[in-house]
């Protein structure tokens, strides 16, 4: 599973916000705001090497693949060179429903409920 249940779950109509990019700690935080439940949480992806992601857009889907299995293609959209990413790497491509697909490469991924969620 590489991508969290709870984080896939009504990821459809989603409302998303880059949160904080810290190059030097390698981490980028988005926050999310569930149409269905509501619910909002933080997406922490971790160890990241490439980011290609807008301010804020609307999601439609979350996938996960490793970095090896993206096209040429793909790479040429995001003007990345896959050679310089590690094999254990994961590119996360998040749909948004205005058409573009963002990617983020790291080696994890990880999903945290907001406390207002919590009871």
């Amino acid at each position: 599973m590489l991508i969290p249940d709870d984080l896939h779950a009504h990821f459809h109509d989603s409302a998303l916000t880059l949160h904080r990019y810290d190059a030097r700690g390698r981490r980028l935080t988005v926050h999310i705001e569930k149409e269905i439940g509501p619910e909002t949480g933080i997406i922490t992806f971790h160890n990241v090497s490439f980011v290609s992601i807008l301010q804020n857009f609307s999601g439609d889907a979350i996938e996960a693949r490793p970095v090896g299995e993206l096209t040429d293609q793909t790479w040429s959209r995001y003007s990345a060179y896959p050679d310089a990413l590690e094999p254990d790497e994961i590119a996360f491509q998040i749909v948004d429903q205005e058409g573009p697909t963002h990617l983020v490469v790291a080696k994890s991924i990880s999903y945290e409920l907001c406390p207002e969620n919590q009871n």
